[in-house]
């Protein structure tokens, strides 16, 4: 006990000082404790070697930060952030994974080293991004909002990724169904455990508040952050992820704000606390090993920032010149879930480094960004001064008129808007409970086996099944088939000249488009989960060139309809 007392002193001191370095060279905090934890680590002064106390620390630490991350979140904030929103955040992240594991592959790296650098790349810090925006005094710039909408749903997709390496931990060969299974019926247990709190819990905490002290909100709200931490850890799942979610419920409550004061001193503690405990996991000696590695993955974030945010945001949002650079150069710092995603690393004997690897990378991103971010506008005028090729200008043109009039369009409040919500979440929940069917089929047949029940009731259970997944696929065909419908509708007032057919056509090129592209951007996750061998990474590149096909006869349709439609407008008026 007294070793540990001493620990912990030492790292409250080093905390300390963390933070007055980065005060003096105007970083995050967030690098100032990475760098005093990786010195005070067993793997440079040694100063801090129980290995079995820090994993603890960084496992409180990682369960303590999300709930705060869930603190700033709730249902509510993620339908105002709309369908732009949402389908930015999933196309940074994928473009972003989807370079990074290409670079690892390129360089001989194996798929699994792959999927974790193509990981560890994709996520942008919060933290970082915010802090070094108020610092320059380009917070309040018009490109902010989305940014941050951007970086609230990367955490809600890093949170999903931390389930799916945890679940898929030694999940290989007879047992990968199984795992696969597991992580389903586990997730949507604690997702049903989340509605079901969302109903009841403003009842719960307001007749305890009610009947208790002021003091004792800061223990519900741990103890709340606790119980479901404990339910995900016994689903099988990360317990950061419940406490998560346990912080996206309090976000919820009318009282929202008095729990995220009372935990507030304690997340500031355990969270200094995480980044110095990761800090000392870094070995300064696997840096020159990997440097090729670490250079290359530097040179793939800024590439796919630039990408993945700038061209999304010119496409979706209409952004502009220095407003695509600016927000390209904000997005640079890679955040701290990198972290918790290269914690996982550790179960699946790698073979590299790859926690040190994202340290070096957290570490060189946010200064990149912090140093590069205030010279956008220069960087625009340099920019400028090259020229897009015309045909490549006026295709990207059509399509981003055409995408920001779609989601102007959905996130409008209108029948035919709300017709088509409703319509997506039913067929959201429809797939849902037919993928229920395949795992209700494995547990009938494995109790079969268990009972040895004769194999007449075997094929019996096998024809239900076969029966019951045929209508699952209707049901969920003509779900699929509503929706369309109804965003049809919805299509058709972008503009008064476009009629359902242009619609129809429009609407059918534009989800092969992104049906193409998404599957080819996350295809290495199935190549991980299939064990498929290396060279089937060129499916990847298949699909794209399909998706990019699509993409050229959806441009040409959007260049025709425009033409002739402002020919058609030009008439009318006249008349």
């Amino acid at each position: 006990m007294q070793s540990e007392l001493l620990a912990l002193g030492i790292l409250f001191f080093f905390a300390i000082v963390g933070g007055v370095i980065s005060k003096r060279f105007k970083q995050p905090t967030v690098l100032g404790l990475l760098l005093i934890g990786a010195l005070v680590g067993p793997n440079t002064f040694n100063i801090v070697s129980n290995q079995e106390w820090i994993d603890m620390i960084i496992e409180f630490g990682a369960i303590l930060l999300l709930f705060v991350v869930g603190l700033e979140f709730n249902l509510t904030k993620l339908f105002k952030l709309g369908f732009k929103g949402i389908t930015i955040a999933i196309l940074k992240t994928g473009i972003a994974f989807f370079i990074g594991f290409q670079v690892a592959v390129l360089l001989g790296y194996s798929t699994i080293v792959g999927i974790f650098c193509g990981a560890i790349i994709s996520f942008s810090s919060t933290v970082v991004i915010v802090k070094v925006l108020e610092q320059k005094a380009l917070y309040n710039r018009q490109e902010t909002p989305l940014l941050l909408a951007v970086l609230i749903l990367e955490d809600i997709l890093a949170v999903i990724a931390l389930i799916f390496f945890s679940g898929m931990q030694n999940a290989t060969g007879t047992n990968l169904f199984g795992m696969i299974e597991h992580i389903i019926i586990g997730l949507t247990t604690l997702l049903l455990a989340y509605v079901v709190m969302l109903r009841v819990s403003s009842y719960f905490f307001k007749w305890l508040l009610k009947n208790s002290t002021d003091d004792i909100t800061t223990f519900l709200a741990l103890g709340f952050c606790a119980g479901f931490s404990v339910l995900a850890y016994a689903l099988g799942l990360s317990p950061s992820a419940g406490a998560f979610l346990a912080g996206s419920i309090i976000a919820s409550l009318p009282q929202a704000k008095s729990f995220e004061h009372a935990v507030a001193p304690y997340s500031l503690i355990f969270s200094s606390l995480f980044f110095i405990a990761m800090g000392t996991l870094v070995n300064f000696n696997s840096i020159m090993p990997n440097i090729g590695l670490i250079a290359t993955l530097l040179f793939a974030v800024i590439v796919s920032r630039f990408i993945a945010v700038g061209l999304v945001s010119y496409v979706f949002a209409g952004f502009r010149g220095d407003q695509i650079f600016f927000s390209s150069l904000a997005m640079i710092s890679v955040g701290e879930f990198a972290l918790l995603i290269a914690k996982q690393s550790t179960g699946f004997a790698l073979g590299i480094d790859i926690v040190t690897i994202t340290s070096v990378i957290i570490f060189a991103t946010a200064v990149i960004m912090s140093v590069s971010v205030a010279y956008s506008s220069h960087i625009t005028n340099v920019w400028s001064s090259t020229k897009t090729p015309t045909a490549l200008s006026n295709s990207l043109s059509s399509l981003a008129w055409y995408v920001r009039s779609f989601f102007d369009q959905v996130d409008t409040e209108n029948s035919e808007t709300r017709r088509f919500k409703t319509a997506f979440f039913s067929t959201g929940v429809a797939v849902l409970l037919f993928s229920y069917l395949f795992v209700g089929w494995n547990k009938s047949i494995g109790l079969a086996h268990t009972f040895e029940l004769s194999q007449t009731y075997v094929y019996v259970i096998h024809g239900v099944f076969v029966l019951l997944i045929i209508l699952g696929l209707t049901a969920v065909y003509r779900r699929i088939r509503h929706t369309q419908e109804t965003l049809v509708h919805v299509l058709t007032g972008i503009d008064r000249m476009m009629n359902h057919r242009i619609s129809q056509r429009i609407l059918t090129n534009m989800f092969f488009v992104t049906l193409f592209f998404v599957t080819a951007l996350f295809f290495p996750l199935v190549m991980f989960v299939f064990e498929l061998p290396l060279w089937t990474n060129i499916v990847s590149f298949v699909l794209l060139i399909i998706s990019f096909a699509y993409f050229n006869i959806t441009t040409r349709i959007l260049g025709t309809y425009k033409s002739e439609g402002h020919a058609a407008g030009r008439l009318y008026n006249g008349i």
